[in-house]
């Protein structure tokens, strides 16, 4: 499950352009996870999420998000997915 976060075997300046817009687009110390709303899964999720929730990446899975997931926000969190469903179709990468 692990990899590296901004692959690029070639060490080109897009690796380099790419990483800074990730470090100035976030404010703090920050995970992220690749959920697939087909499935139901974690694709993947990122190992900083060990030193800022203290789980490791194994750990965080579906069914342990939303035991996590504050009551209020899981309307929210679920209706994400359903736009994201919604809106991928429409560039014809999904049959």
């Amino acid at each position: 499950m692990e990899i590296e976060r901004f692959p690029n075997k070639r060490g080109d300046k897009k690796r380099t352009c790419t990483k800074k817009l990730w470090n100035f687009s976030l404010i703090g110390d920050s995970y992220y996870f690749i959920l697939n709303h087909y499935t139901l899964s974690f694709e993947f999720v990122s190992k900083e999420i060990e030193s800022i929730m203290g789980y490791l990446p194994l750990e965080f899975d579906v069914r342990f998000m939303n035991d996590k997931l504050h009551p209020d926000d899981c309307t929210w969190f679920l209706s994400l997915g359903e736009r994201l469903i919604d809106f991928f179709p429409l560039f014809h990468l999904i049959n």
